[in-house]
């Protein structure tokens, strides 16, 4: 319960709705992300998967990253948490950069392609953003905000101050 005084009357505001709302728009977030997930990809062709272009969300190979999205509402109920578990998501959403050393790196091992190249200094890597996370919230904020400007209006009292 959220309390503002003002003179001999209160602001009293319950938030167990906007908890359920906030709640839904979580699951909602994390359902439109998932979709668009599932969509196939149009980049580049690495055998039999068609990678994701950049700036487009990832395409599925494995389903992981779609499986590993989770919502939380945190603590006191005034926002919702929406994670990726996989340990890749991060550098999907917002791109990456480097990796595997550059032309000064004395990195020796296999690259990451099929066949390496044992031996040879490994080449830097940088992958453009393939959000997800980001365009799933950007879709779905505008119905999701007036949901909780309801709910903020609907749940909120001027009651008399008891003494």
């Amino acid at each position: 319960m959220l309390t503002v005084t003002v003179s001999s009357y209160e602001l009293e505001f319950n938030k167990k709705h906007l908890r359920k709302v906030l709640s839904q728009a979580g699951k909602e977030i994390a359902a439109t992300a998932k979709g668009l997930l599932a969509q196939p990809g149009t980049g580049r062709k690495y055998g039999n998967h068609i990678a994701s272009a950049p700036g487009q969300p990832p395409a599925a190979k494995s389903g992981k990253l779609a499986s590993s999205l989770t919502t939380a509402i945190a603590r006191g109920g005034e926002a919702v948490r929406i994670t990726d578990l996989s340990y890749y998501a991060l550098a999907l959403e917002g791109g990456s950069q480097g990796g595997g050393g550059g032309k000064k790196s004395k990195s020796i091992g296999r690259s990451h392609q099929k066949g390496g190249s044992k031996g040879k200094p490994m080449t830097a890597r940088a992958m453009a953003p393939r959000p997800f996370l980001s365009k799933a919230v950007e879709q779905d904020w505008p119905d999701i905000a007036k949901r909780i400007e309801q709910s903020v209006e609907q749940n909120i009292a001027l009651v008399k101050k008891s003494k």
